[in-house]
């Protein structure tokens, strides 16, 4: 037995740089419902019109359930997040991150509705829990603090969430590159004692964020892109009570590619 896990942003926002919005989500959700994935995080999903509509009818025709965090109008909070899984959900909660000041300079997260999408899904080998996630994007101002506040918000409903102990996988764009060598990150994850697959072997470092995507080598994406990033990730926790461990860990490259970021894969198996 084995579970196949993808997370990906999808850049699907709805401002003018976005390049093909239709065609690239399109493509994105049906190489997603074709793709094998028991369970898949999407990040940045925010259109609410036909590309939603799309989205939640390929994945239903693909035999996929599926649960997404606020469902609003950009302005008005929407979160992006949609957690689509081959087994049922049996229970879902969104948990927003709180307000960020605009003194940190960062007005957009005054009116987008980031946060964590909990859901816990009943496998074939027991219940899983899973938290998807999306944190504030690197830019000019404060942009790691703004992130590092989110971070501790996550961890505060993940840890009340976790009390039960079950086997948890903690998914999504974090936008923060190498976060394995960021040491007030990482407190946050053995905190909540999860741990990043695979540290000996170079595909679990892989770029999810390369300036030789063209979505990426534009403006406003560029910025400070002097080297490759590894922006999404999937952390694990307490997986090996469901009697499997991670077997393969990597990013996916697309050609053509279908967003700004890479899709990160991460197998688990009993290795039978």
């Amino acid at each position: 037995m084995q579970l196949k896990i993808i997370s990906y942003n999808i850049w699907d926002l709805p401002l003018w740089f976005v390049k093909n919005r239709k065609k690239r989500v399109k493509d994105a959700v049906k190489y997603l419902a074709s793709s094998g994935a028991d369970i898949i995080c999407i990040q940045e999903s925010w259109h609410l019109g036909t590309r939603k509509e799309i989205l939640y009818k390929l994945f239903s025709e693909a035999g996929y359930f599926y649960a997404s965090g606020r469902d609003k109008p950009i302005l008005y909070g929407n979160s992006g997040l949609v957690t689509l899984s081959k087994f049922p959900i049996r229970s879902k909660e969104f948990s927003k991150f709180p307000p960020v000041f605009p003194i940190l300079g960062q007005f957009q997260e005054l009116f987008t509705g980031r946060g964590v999408l909990e859901t816990v899904i009943e496998t074939p080998l027991g219940l899983l829990r899973v938290f998807n996630t999306h944190l504030h994007m690197p830019d000019y101002y404060k942009s790691r603090q703004i992130r590092l506040k989110q971070m501790q918000s996550a961890s505060e409903f993940i840890a009340l969430k976790n009390k039960d102990g079950m086997p948890s996988i903690f998914a999504g764009d974090f936008n923060e590159d190498k976060i394995w060598d960021a040491p007030d990150f990482m407190a946050y994850f053995k905190k909540l004692n999860f741990h990043y697959p695979f540290l000996e072997r170079e595909d679990s470092y892989a770029s999810t964020y390369r300036i030789e995507n063209s979505f990426v080598d534009m403006w406003p994406n560029n910025y400070d892109m002097d080297h490759p990033k590894r922006f999404d990730y999937i952390f694990l926790n307490n997986i090996k009570k469901l009697g499997i461990e991670e077997v393969s860990y990597k990013p996916l490259y697309f050609n053509p590619t279908l967003s700004d970021h890479d899709p990160v894969e991460i197998i688990l198996s009993d290795k039978k």
